[in-house]
């Protein structure tokens, strides 16, 4: 009894777009090299970090920065290296996921924002999360210290020294009261 030929898996968008940003790396890296440029050098050009250009053209997609950082970086590297426009922006397109969905995608989804979706420090709502936060955390605190003055818990006006502690003699004075042949510095 044959077996049922199994049928070719289509790959998913996902690894096109990986496997296209894979090359089109690739192909960045032959045209540095092609100019004798070093990466260090293509770096300090683009104003791109060494990092980055290591992980696209090596293929650690991992170490990449997100789909719309990357286009950019990849818009730069393409013009410092004199790549052809058209074809470049093909490739990119075809290297990075879509970055706006359209009006229907976006109105099936009920989620939207939320409060875990929120990168703290890195996006602006994080940012205006965060101040609000301290700000809030800040009222709550000089409310809590209000409260405490107006049911005398603590008192606002400054300690006063004590009066009662006798004042030490200064070192000079208990050494010339050991050693009275010793006279004082002018």
């Amino acid at each position: 009894m044959a077996k049922p030929a199994a049928k070719p898996s289509s790959p998913n968008p996902k690894e096109l777009q990986e496997e296209a940003l894979r090359c089109f790396g690739k192909r960045l890296q032959q045209e540095r090299e092609r100019q004798g440029l070093s990466m260090r050098q293509l770096a300090l050009d683009t104003r791109v970090s060494t990092a980055v250009l290591e992980a696209l053209e090596k293929g650690w997609l991992q170490r990449l920065p997100e789909a719309a950082f990357l286009g950019t970086i990849l818009h730069k590297l393409a013009e410092r290296l004199s790549l052809p426009g058209a074809e470049i922006d093909q490739e990119i397109k075809a290297a990075l996921p879509p970055l706006y969905k359209s009006n229907k995608q976006a109105s099936d989804r009920i989620t939207g924002f939320t409060l875990g979706s929120i990168e703290l420090f890195s996006t602006w709502q994080g940012t205006i999360a965060y101040g609000a936060m301290v700000l809030v955390l800040i009222y709550g605190l000089n409310l809590q210290q209000r409260q405490l003055a107006s049911a005398n818990g603590i008192s606002i006006a400054p300690i006063s020294p004590n009066p009662t502690l006798k004042k030490q003699e200064t070192p000079t004075k208990q050494l010339l009261k050991l050693y009275p042949e010793l006279r004082p510095l002018p």
